[in-house]
């Protein structure tokens, strides 16, 4: 039996387009709203960093006629980008009108800068530290290690897939949660 025509395997054609279909977007707006006068009493710098000597009301009439932006969405100081993207993607799996249970991916791009953000408090808990006297890891087994760190980051992180930890760069290990 010829390997390709099975029921469960496709038929390799070079001359076969790949098509990707979307069938369901989603975003996320925040709700806190900043105009452009709040930018009234901000000090702004030329490229060199020295001072900008023009009204500051000139140079936001200046900047709304360049780029058309009369107002910023800024997400709550409890939210990350990360959550952006949580809502956004809810929004497009009720758009699509499917179980999420049947994807195999969502599709998203990520601001690194949470991330960062998240694990700095982590990293200075470790960071010149003797693991064992660090409640729960006591035992502080690379495997150990990448629960701690899930445990800990991924109550701030909701889309995290992964923890890797490398002992060298043959040997260590990643934690799916």
């Amino acid at each position: 039996m010829d390997p390709y025509t099975g029921p469960l395997c496709i038929k390799k054609d070079p001359m076969s387009t790949i098509k990707s279909v979307i069938i369901g977007t989603g975003n996320y707006l925040p709700s806190r709203v900043v105009k452009n006068d709040a930018f009234l009493k901000n000090k702004f710098f030329e490229k060199t960093g020295e001072a900008i000597e023009r009204d500051n009301a000139e140079i936001i009439s200046k900047f709304k006629d360049i780029t058309e932006i009369e107002e910023r969405r800024y997400a709550n100081d409890d939210q990350m980008a990360s959550d952006l993207g949580y809502l956004a993607a809810a929004e497009a799996i009720k758009s699509a009108g499917i179980d999420p249970e049947t994807l195999d991916y969502i599709i998203a791009a990520h601001n690194f800068g949470d991330i960062k953000a998240a694990f700095a408090p982590i990293y200075d808990q470790l960071d010149h530290h003797y693991l064992n006297d660090i409640d729960g890891l006591e035992n502080p087994t690379s495997e150990n290690l990448a629960i701690w760190i899930w445990q800990h980051l991924k109550p701030v992180l909701p889309l995290l897939s992964c923890i890797t930890i490398k002992e060298t760069c043959t040997s260590g290990c990643v934690y799916r949660g």
